[in-house]
């Protein structure tokens, strides 16, 4: 008995003696910084890589080195199988044969990559870095990525290139291709009554810029975000810029990574694009046999005095009226619009801007119409330009409002209007 309360009271000794020994808390294992220590000597920037692509599939054989951040990956599902990579010069996609990429280059991450042994390339007119699929560009072997692609540095928001503000495409040029970019002040043609992709099909989702020029939305099926809907009014799109080109011209894309992208949109009282009809909008018709019309080939409200048949102007006067809206509730509201014509002369008194507050959808002769003037008028044959907007304070405190487009043609003068992205917000 004494021997076993003795060998009790030396193993109890033990396990105090080995608790005071441990610790509560254990040391954080210090983070690892790749540094990239190879060859820098041959580095050149992106811009230089893409203008030595002299083909749609060209070997690289050189000892070529380009460096940059990366701004966009695979994370969400809208990318596969690629980073987008940018430096001050400009941005190159780099297509990797490799899955959930965004585990290993961050955005923001730096990387080297040694060029040689792998292919430029183009697809629809952009210039691409990777590795020869079956004699077109394709992605880099998954063996091969770790002796190509090389991590410098840890992963900082801070590395990311600022986008660049974009109000038009027209101050779109090709050093901006697979870059970051934001479209400020800009509507979904679809807002409110679509989803971003089709599930597992790619879809195409037109954006309205404020000058009436559009830029795709390129979104995957696979996406995170492909059910969610596409906001209505007006707001701002970041994605990297690219673009599609073909014989009948050049499409610019961009490319989504995540719903972070898309901010500051405002639900529009009124928004109608007219891409697929004239929506709630009626028409009216005073004098002359056109009226106005949906146009299928341009995606626009459109109406014309004159037949091009037999070449002849027509006297016109006709109405494209609003369903009534309401706004007795709101503090501010206002109006635009983006339009093309085919002459720029006597657009003031053919071409204008008008409002009610009695008409009731039947009273058309015996309701109120009050001109507004439209800011901005078209200076070129058929381009688009945005209105810019009219206050539409004085009808605040108004529950039954109506704004309406008046064409009107003459024997001798016979305009064409064509009309979308109809904005009326708060």
């Amino acid at each position: 008995m004494k021997k076993t309360i003795k060998f009790s009271l030396i193993l109890l000794s033990l396990i105090l003696s080995l608790s005071s020994c441990m610790k509560d808390t254990y040391d954080t294992p210090s983070l690892y910084e790749p540094i990239y220590t190879g060859d820098k000597t041959h580095l050149i920037s992106i811009a230089s890589l893409k203008a030595k692509c002299a083909s749609s599939l060209q070997l690289i054989d050189s000892t070529f080195e380009i460096t940059g951040i990366v701004v966009a990956n695979d994370e969400s599902g809208n990318l596969y199988k690629v980073l987008e990579i940018q430096d001050a010069t400009g941005g190159i996609e780099v297509m990797l044969n490799q899955t959930s990429l965004y585990n290993t280059y961050k955005v923001g991450q730096r990387v080297y990559i040694s060029c040689k042994g792998m292919y430029l390339g183009t697809y629809g007119g952009v210039v691409k870095l990777g590795d020869n699929n079956s004699g077109a560009i394709g992605q880099l072997a998954a063996t091969k990525i770790k002796s190509h692609v090389y991590l410098d540095g840890f992963p900082l928001p801070s590395n990311t290139p600022t986008a660049r503000v974009l109000t038009s495409t027209t101050q779109i040029n090709d050093s901006m291709i697979n870059t970051l970019v934001t479209l400020n002040n800009v509507s979904f043609a679809d807002g409110g009554s679509d989803i971003y992709a089709e599930n597992q099909a790619t879809s195409k989702r037109t954006m309205n810029l404020s000058d009436g020029t559009t830029v795709i939305a390129y979104n995957s099926g696979y996406a995170s975000f492909q059910a969610d809907s596409l906001p209505q009014g007006k707001g701002n799109v970041t994605g990297v810029l690219t673009k599609y080109v073909t014989s009948s011209g050049t499409t610019y894309e961009i490319l989504i990574r995540n719903l972070s992208d898309v901010s500051g949109f405002v639900k529009s009282i009124i928004s109608e694009s007219f891409t697929a009809g004239l929506g709630k909008f009626t028409t009216q018709s005073v004098t002359g046999d056109q009226v106005w019309a949906f146009s299928s080939s341009f995606k626009c409200a459109t109406m014309s005095g004159y037949n091009s048949t037999n070449k002849t102007n027509y006297a016109n006067e006709d109405w494209l009226i609003s369903p009534a809206f309401d706004l007795s509730s709101q503090t501010s509201a206002h109006v635009s619009f983006s339009h093309s014509t085919f002459s720029t002369t006597s657009l003031t008194t053919q071409l204008t801007f008008w409002v009610s507050t009695d008409y009731d959808g039947t009273n058309f002769s015996s309701a109120t119409w009050t001109q507004l003037i439209i800011p901005v008028y078209p200076i070129l044959k058929y381009v688009f330009v945005s209105s810019g907007n009219m206050d539409l304070s004085p009808y605040l405190g108004k529950s039954n409002v109506h704004v309406a487009f008046k064409y009107v043609s003459t024997t001798s003068n016979a305009n064409t209007w064509e009309l979308n992205n109809v904005l009326i917000e708060k």
